[in-house]
């Protein structure tokens, strides 16, 4: 509303990816979108890439959510191209990630595979762990669907201990639930249960229904 009032259009562009990206969070799906088509067609209109880019990736983020895996993947390619236009490297490791995720819905995982690899050597050169973390998890979900459970364990126990640096009790227990996964699928049942325990004692503790 202060932007509005001072008719500034690039803090109501701002303000509008961040109300889509609130959206997301909180389930809103169509909400979220009327404010990143609103925030897009500003930056479309300026030719603000780095702004764009961040549209274009949470456009994505809520088109995956309602299982719309061609049209975020469209998306998510186009903040690809955004963020290297702009230079913005760390942009471009969430990209590949999210590009990962929609190829991998659509069964093609070695497409995945390579998506995912390319944005943990980035997301591994900039050194933010929680970002590293989610790289490793996406890298042991794909190698569980090919059926490489050796690696796949290497790569959730890995992301499991940086979750734990970061203190990220959701990435935890991603990475617990996919080592439980693991187990299961190597028929390791006892182990499977310990990971499962762990995984939902985590989410007790933080009040998840």
């Amino acid at each position: 509303r202060l932007y509005e009032k001072a008719k500034d259009k690039i803090g109501m562009a701002f303000a509008q990816n961040n109300l889509g990206h609130i959206a997301l969070h909180t389930g809103n799906y169509y909400e979220g979108q009327k404010f990143l088509h609103k925030a897009m067609a500003y930056y479309e209109s300026t030719g603000y890439q780095g702004g764009a880019a961040n549209s274009y990736n949470l456009m994505g983020d809520i088109l995956h959510e309602l299982s719309d895996y061609e049209q975020a993947r469209y998306y998510y390619q186009k903040g690809l191209s955004a963020f290297v236009a702009c230079g913005d490297r760390k942009g471009v490791a969430w990209s590949f990630n999210n590009l990962g995720r929609a190829i991998e819905c659509v069964g093609n995982f070695e497409g995945a595979l390579e998506m995912f690899k390319e944005g943990l050597k980035l997301h591994e050169e900039f050194g933010d762990k929680r970002a590293i973390g989610w790289s490793h998890n996406l890298m042991a979900g794909i190698l569980w669907a090919i059926g490489e459970y050796d690696s796949a364990s290497q790569h959730a126990k890995t992301a499991l201990d940086l979750y734990i640096q970061v203190g990220d009790p959701r990435g935890q227990t991603w990475a617990l639930d996919l080592l439980g996964n693991l187990a299961v699928a190597q028929r390791h049942f006892d182990e499977a249960r310990v990971f499962y325990e762990r995984g939902r004692q985590i989410l007790e503790r933080e009040g998840v229904k």
